[in-house]
């Protein structure tokens, strides 16, 4: 049994980002495009699956780069024109803000369940 064509580009192993991870991009995000706001299509690395991620942005080592500090929700036309060379952009950055989106995503969580935890208290 061969490698499935669909992730193998230009010899490189393409396995797509596990679900979870994905998922999870995908909400922290907002389902939207981190460059222009609209409609979210794929979740990019910003590091490349195979490159060194310095070492000073203490993201933990993972297969294929896939933590979601470093994975952004792009649209299609922001995704192409990342990987063509046409968009640079600043890499720190966006690993910040990825990490800001989460304590938000974290908070706002904990702030909904203490929300549903005391209305059912008053309900009663």
């Amino acid at each position: 049994m061969g490698m499935d064509p669909r992730f193998f580009i230009r010899g490189i192993d393409m396995k797509p980002i596990p679900k979870p991870i994905h998922d999870y991009v995908w909400q922290r995000d907002g389902g939207r495009c981190r460059f222009c706001g609209l409609e979210g299509e794929h979740v990019h690395h910003i590091y490349s699956r195979y490159s060194q991620i310095p070492a000073h942005l203490k993201i933990q080592e993972t297969i294929n780069n896939n933590h979601p500090d470093n994975l952004i929700l792009l649209c299609s036309k922001h995704h192409f024109r990342v990987h063509n060379g046409n968009i640079v952009y600043d890499k720190v950055k966006e690993i910040e803000i990825s990490r800001q989106r989460a304590k938000l995503v974290k908070t706002t969580t904990k702030l909904i369940e203490c929300l549903i935890k005391n209305k059912s208290k008053l309900a009663k």
